[in-house]
């Protein structure tokens, strides 16, 4: 019961994601990102791709990738999980 709850939501939440390719401009933002900001890889790959979206809101619960994302110049929300 609680598996098909989790993969209904995950699947709602997947259809309103936009997929970022890798491209040269990503990783050149993903770069910019890494020497700007205190972040690691992963969060400068996903700070750079909302930035190469042109993201209206950037949504977070990590109050360290939020102050990242506002210095890379994207509006960022910091956001409290939801825990079942």
């Amino acid at each position: 019961q609680q598996y098909l709850k989790l993969k209904q939501d995950f699947s709602k939440d997947v259809a309103e994601v936009t997929i970022v390719n890798i491209t040269p401009t990503l990783v050149r933002l993903t770069i910019d990102c890494l020497e700007g900001c205190q972040v690691k890889t992963l969060d400068a790959i996903h700070l750079a791709s909302a930035k190469s979206v042109h993201a209206e809101l950037f949504l977070t619960a990590d109050r360290q990738q939020m102050a990242a994302a506002k210095k890379f110049g994207l509006a960022a929300l910091l956001v409290s999980p939801s825990l079942p």
